[in-house]
């Protein structure tokens, strides 16, 4: 399941890392879906739904997407998948997203292209 979102969560770990310096990564509050045992610190926080529970703990939900922003959606058929809003956009004024779907990372017109689960900003 990782393959498709490493790189996006990747960057948005190590921009976290550097901004606080940490990112909580064995936490109970994370959802419990991967089938494990017990939480696993080396993993855990490039999981998609458990960015979405870190940032939405710590306020960092916004209603709109903008430049900068992070952004989760679902990809067919029901993989989490993250992006981050580009500051560039279409002809239409539509945001460009960041996000690599396998084969590196890319800039696309694709905000809309799936369900969005998620719209948050670093504080």
């Amino acid at each position: 399941m990782l393959p498709l979102q490493a790189e996006t969560t990747d960057r948005i770990v190590a921009a976290a890392r550097a901004q606080v310096g940490v990112i909580v990564s064995c936490d109970p509050a994370y959802p419990e879906q991967w089938g494990l045992a017990r939480p696993d610190r080396n993993i855990d926080h490039r999981r998609v739904p458990n960015l979405r529970a870190y940032f939405k703990r710590r306020g960092f939900e916004l209603p709109t997407p903008a430049k900068g922003d992070i952004v989760t959606r679902t990809v067919s058929p029901d993989l989490p998948h993250v992006m981050i809003m580009s500051d560039r956009r279409t002809s239409g004024g539509a945001p460009l997203a960041i996000h690599d779907m396998g084969g590196g990372a890319r800039e696309e017109d694709s905000l809309a292209a799936f369900l969005i689960t998620g719209h948050y900003r670093w504080k």
